[in-house]
Formats: C-alpha cells, sequence, structure tokens
C-alpha cells in the first residue's frame, strides 16, 4: 500500500512538472495556456513539489504578484 502512495506522489508531482513546462513554452509562443485553476489542482491532488520546481525552474507566473 505504502508503495502505491509513493507511486502516485512521484506521477502526480512529474504531471504537474510537465503541465508547468507546457504551459510556460505556449505562453512564450503565445498560444492557448493551460488555465491556472487546472494547474493549482494538479498541486493541491498532491503536486506540490512538482509546482514549486517548475515555478523555479522555468520561471513561471513569478513575474506577476
Amino acid at each position: 500500500m505504502i508503495k502505491i502512495i509513493y507511486f502516485y506522489f512521484i506521477v502526480i508531482n512529474l504531471i504537474t512538472l510537465f503541465l508547468f513546462y507546457i504551459d510556460k513554452k505556449r505562453s512564450i509562443k503565445n498560444s492557448w495556456r493551460i488555465s491556472e485553476n487546472n494547474l493549482l489542482s494538479f498541486a493541491l491532488l498532491g503536486g506540490i513539489l512538482g509546482a514549486l520546481v517548475g515555478q523555479k525552474l522555468f520561471h513561471h507566473k513569478t513575474q506577476k504578484f
């Protein structure tokens, strides 16, 4: 059971990190973006570490207050 929980948190954090990456690339191309509600939902589902790493690594949503 513990392995399943670890696996879930690893996967949800990787997905969240990937979503932040995709959204940043789309913002540079001025293309359709992933909604902030979706990004925050994945963070609240357990992907908070992926979201924080994504913000730092990609400078995502760090310029505006």
